[in-house]
């Protein structure tokens, strides 16, 4: 496991050129308690990022990386504390 440590890691390991299956992971909350995520990242796609929350079975969608970090404050948060863990 890998906890990620920028935005710029994540789009490594999320980018569907290098992996189509994105990134895989989770952010660690209170107690331990796991929030599980899928995440993609397609600098040359119509969305530039997608996210699937596992706890509620939404998606997301957003075409700049600062619509990203706005609209998904906890995993923001997750990369400043090295929260967010890759399998």
């Amino acid at each position: 496991m890998i906890a990620i440590s920028s935005l710029q890691e994540l789009k490594l390991l999320a980018n569907i050129e290098v992996n189509e299956d994105g990134f895989d992971g989770f952010i660690v909350l209170n107690h331990g308690v796991k929030s599980s995520k899928q995440i993609w990242y397609d600098r040359n796609g119509d969305v530039l990022w997608q996210v699937f929350h596992y706890i509620d079975e939404s998606e997301a969608h957003y075409n700049s990386d600062e619509e990203f970090m706005e609209s998904e404050p906890n995993i923001r948060d997750a990369i400043k504390d090295g929260s967010l863990i890759s399998y």
